[in-house]
């Protein structure tokens, strides 16, 4: 306040002001209100004149004013404090709790104080009714069932919302939390004539053309097309209430169909529908609502939108005093009511406000970011009405080249090697290093480089062939696979456990004209066994080149049979410059190659350290057998997160391991910081990739403090593009797919033409060149990383195994006894939720059908029989709607038997459970796959014997167990491969 200022009949002003309206003389108590017919009211001073730090000291009066609590019961909950900062300048603060007012109230307030001390007081209409005469007028609507119809309509157009799913800067707590920021937003004066002018153009108002372009911009950032917008409403449609201070203000929920991908004008012409509808049944509370419709409560969001628009149609009012010249004053904004709520009002020069963020799920730079992009979105769409929303920009400038600089990897040469080159040029340079170690032995560089070439030899096999290699993993394995490339051949890795069937498909499929293996798989190829391999140890001149095939993976396949991804040497090429170049030869001095050959990782943990000049240390299962095994100078570990959980639990990490690689799952940062609890564990990569992209296409070095461990940057020669459903790239922070391109793209699936074409697509930023689809939903950070958020599909990723579940949902179909079936994750367990009305709810017969195709790891371990699967309106799957999984309520009964009891006592250790029956199911108990490996393991420490994983899998109670067992009394089947991996590796150290 500038001017001469009268501090008395301020006082009088504002103490008839109280008297006029009794909101402001009432208390409040748990189930009554107060109004007190004389309250007094004394206005408080404080003179900063003299405050050298003046302006500092008046922020912090404004926010403690506004953080001072009322007392609701006692009172006031009107307070005014007067602030002399000098002669004729002054602050009035005013605080008011909501409960008694609104900021409708906030202008009544102003106005009337400034009659008051103007002695005009008689110009002020009488006031007919108090606040306590509409609330019971309010209740007395809701009693005679006036507001139901306005109650129906709000729960039928609210039905099914979906929450707002911003990508957040932080994980969303568990609670809703209120703290919060603002960030400023300017639209200037012909951005805001637009405005206006377009929405005569189209038939609106200004704020239907604002929540349109708001709704614009939550999709983009979202990636949905379902958006609800909070919008307050005066509530003061009855005109007995217009000059009330109290708190009337409603809140309609405005939800939009974006589907279709509209142009701005139709969407324009939706959003009208959607405003003219709910301003007609305006009165219907929001708190009466959301009781009506009992959404699913969350508690970490607000229910039914966590968005919110204000307009203010008219700028604030202020206090009107002769001389005086005034102007409003805010306090910091510290709290956020919804994740997001834009609040916009006339200004001199255009429209002004602020983007009100909560600081627990978004930082300042992001929250700005938004309100850039809305002025952006703004003004193309009111350029450009006719243009469909999703074509329209929504980036800055600025943001447009950041991402440009983000997408690529650094360029480097790539070498012309061949796959086997890298290895065969290190067993020149040092031919009497140790390249390989397993249970059964070890090869220096020199003898593993003659054992391939010998076995080459006796392939007979070129470029473009395809071999399959079916092999357990011994030193055997490793000499296949380089005798294979020396050929100028492909390798198609098998694994040994998988179902007959599935071998004899991949390998009709792949057209493998030669199987390397030790077993009997008839078919039309040539089957080598090792034992078979020329005497001569001279390496072949192959005619293969870059272009020509290294491997190829058989993935899972939506279509319910696997698929080969195929790998060019070119493309491996590109793998191993950049992992020996990232990684220094310390690092993969001994790498521990525990994933199997079926799983491109293998490819990482095999190649990169043969061309490098390190070792590697071939487990005989995986990672997990390093829990009972001796696995000597391990530096670097290359495995999914859930098996590095399960060796730190067990205490079963090597010492020597400084490197740790993870792969194949989301990696919390939970477990990032147990690894580097170790004090041994110097670094913590989480690299991301599918096997069309090679392997890798991404790599975070991840620290301790990581909120949210990102899957990095990517790899050297790499482009990463985050784009929406039209291809257009989304900005930073906002969700998107990821497509990859760049000099790992592979070739496509063997003999999927219409499948290729459909995943690689051209790339529209290098001509001739192509981008991979991941299906994978990822954002940029504003440090150049990306952050993963799951699928686009329903593919499942479980303990590494990439999962596409309509396969394992045509092969159920495929029993004459299922007429439905749906799979799902499920408490990282594998769930089958099966239409089966001939099997009596007994799994056993479709378990045996899946096993006799699918790999173990593709067999659900609990069942779940249901009269109907639940359907979308559109009658597909509602895969959110499948119940989870309860175990069954079974008679205990307990162990019979020397063998059932030790089983049951290894359970209740694992499980941690006092009393389990022996027809208790191990994984409606709460157990997965990694619990059933350290089961296992400490059975076959107790029992000496050697005892395969799968078992828990196919006899998951203790009885069935224990008919399975071997015979367990006496030991008969006798552990040899651990103390022969232990002599191995012992006989080095003494050397």
């Amino acid at each position: 306040l500038h001017g001469p200022l009268n501090t008395t009949a301020l006082h009088n002003a504002i103490t008839t002001t109280i008297q006029r309206h009794e909101t402001l003389r009432t208390t409040l108590h748990q189930h009554h209100q107060t109004i007190h017919s004389d309250a007094e009211f004394a206005l408080s001073h404080i003179d900063l004149t003299d405050e050298p730090e003046q302006d500092r000291r008046l922020s912090d009066l404004l926010n403690q004013q506004a953080e001072l609590p009322f007392d609701l019961a006692e009172g006031p909950l009107f307070r005014a404090l007067l602030v002399r900062l000098g002669d004729d300048h002054h602050a009035l603060i005013v605080s008011m709790h909501h409960a008694i007012s609104d900021g409708w109230s906030l202008d009544i307030l102003l106005r009337e104080i400034s009659t008051h001390y103007l002695g005009t007081t008689a110009a002020l209409p009488p006031l007919q009714i108090g606040y306590a005469d509409f609330a019971a007028w309010q209740r007395d609507r809701f009693a005679d069932g006036s507001l139901d119809p306005q109650i129906a309509y709000w729960t039928t157009q609210l039905a099914g919302a979906v929450p707002l799913e911003l990508p957040t800067d932080f994980p969303r707590p568990p609670r809703q939390t209120f703290n919060g920021a603002a960030c400023p937003v300017r639209i200037g004066a012909d951005l805001a004539g637009r405005v206006e002018d377009i929405a005569r153009a189209e038939g609106v108002t200004v704020f239907m053309v604002l929540l349109a372009a708001y709704q614009v911009l939550l999709a983009r950032m979202s990636g949905q097309d379902d958006i609800a917008v909070g919008s307050p409403v005066t509530g003061r449609q009855h005109p007995d209430v217009a000059n009330l201070i109290g708190f009337f203000v409603n809140t309609l929920v405005l939800r939009t169909d974006l589907s279709g991908d509209p142009t701005f004008a139709e969407l324009l012409h939706r959003v009208r529908r959607t405003c003219l509808a709910g301003y007609a049944h305006q009165d219907a509370p929001f708190e009466k609502v959301v009781e009506q419709l009992q959404p699913d409560r969350d508690l970490s969001r607000s229910p039914l939108f966590q968005a919110m628009l204000v307009h203010q149609d008219n700028p604030l009012g202020t206090l009107d005093i002769d001389g005086v010249v005034s102007s409003p004053l805010w306090p910091d904004q510290r709290t956020s009511q919804f994740d997001l709520t834009l609040r916009l009002e006339p200004t001199a020069d255009g429209l002004g406000g602020e983007l009100v963020h909560n600081t627990d799920l978004f930082t300042a730079d992001t929250a700005q970011r938004f309100a850039d992009r809305f002025r952006t979105l703004l003004s193309a769409l009111t350029s450009a009405p006719d243009q469909r929303i999703h074509d329209v920009p929504v980036m800055p400038s600025g943001e447009v080249e950041l991402l440009s600089d983000l997408t690529p990897g650094k360029q480097t040469q790539v070498s012309s090697r061949l796959l086997h080159e890298w290895f065969e040029e290190q067993a020149d340079r040092t031919p009497d290093a140790i390249a390989v170690r397993a249970a059964d032995g070890e090869l220096t560089y020199r003898e593993l480089d003659q054992r391939a070439n010998q076995l080459a030899h006796h392939l007979h096999t070129g470029p473009e062939d395809l071999v399959g290699i079916c092999l357990p993993r011994t030193l055997d394995l490793i000499t296949a696979l380089l005798a294979v490339l020396k050929t100028g051949a492909a390798y198609v890795p098998i694994d040994p456990a998988y179902p007959k069937d599935r071998i004899t498909y991949i390998l009709n499929d792949a057209n493998a004209n030669t199987l390397v293996t030790n077993d009997d798989h008839d078919g039309p190829w040539r089957t080598v066994r090792i034992d078979e391999a020329s005497a001569t140890a001279t390496r072949l001149t192959t005619t293969a080149i870059s272009n020509n095939l290294a491997y190829v993976i058989y993935t899972s396949g939506s279509t319910g049979l696997p698929k080969g991804v195929m790998i060019e040497h070119r493309h491996t090429a590109a793998m191993i410059t950049w992992a020996t170049t990232t990684f220094t030869k310390a690092q993969l001095t001994n790498v521990l190659a525990s994933t199997s050959v079926c799983f491109d990782l293998s490819v990482y943990e095999i190649f990169a350290p043969l061309a490098i000049g390190g070792s590697i240390t071939l487990t005989e299962n995986n990672a997990l057998d390093l829990i009972v095994t001796d696995p000597g100078d391990i530096t670097l570990i290359n495995t999914v997160p859930s098996v590095a959980q399960e060796l730190l639990t067990s205490e079963a990490l090597p010492r020597t391991a400084a490197t740790i690689n993870l792969a194949g799952e989301a990696l919390s940062p939970a477990l990032v910081r147990a690894l580097y609890d170790q004090p041994h564990i110097k670094a913590v990569n989480n690299l991301y990739g599918p096997s069309e992209d090679t392997t890798y296409s991404t790599h975070a070095l991840t620290t301790s403090t990581d909120q949210r461990t990102p899957i990095g940057k990517p790899l050297h020669n790499t482009q990463a593009y985050v784009l929406d459903d039209n291809l257009h790239p989304v900005p930073v922070g906002s969700i998107g797919e990821l497509y990859l391109g760049g000099a790992s793209i592979t070739r496509g699936y063997h003999q999927r033409p219409a499948l290729t074409a459909e995943r690689y697509l051209p790339d529209p930023h290098r001509p001739g060149q192509r981008l991979y689809r991941t299906g994978d939903v990822v954002r940029w950070r504003s440090d150049g990383q990306l952050d993963y958020f799951g699928r686009t599909d329903h593919q499942i990723k479980h303990h590494g195994h990439r999962i596409e579940p309509a396969e394992i949902e045509t092969t159920l179909q495929e029993h004459p006894a299922v007429t439905d079936a749906a799979i799902a994750l499920k408490n990282d367990i594998l769930v089958a939720y099966v239409v089966a009305p001939d099997v009596d709810e007994d799994p056993a017969p479709l378990q045996s059908h899946l096993r006799t195709t699918l790999p173990t790891h593709m067999v659900p371990t609990v069942w779940v029989f249901l009269d109907a699967l639940p359907l979308t309106p559109n009658r597909k799957i509602d895969r959110k709607a499948l119940p989870e999984p309860t175990a069954a309520p079974t008679q205990y009964e307990e162990p019979r038997t020397d063998a059932e009891r030790l089983i049951a006592g290894v359970w209740q250790e694992v499980l941690e459970k006092d009393e389990i029956g022996i027809r208790d199911n191990f994984f409606t108990l709460g157990g997965h796959s990694l619990l059933a490996t350290r089961i296992t393991n400490k059975l076959q420490t107790h029992l000496n014997a050697t005892i395969p994983l799968h078992l828990l899998f196919q006899h998951p109670t203790i009885a069935e167990l224990a008919e399975a067992l071997p015979d367990l009394g006496h030991g008969t089947t006798q552990a040899a491969t651990i103390p022969r991996l232990r002599r191995s590796l012992r006989a080095k150290e003494r050397t």
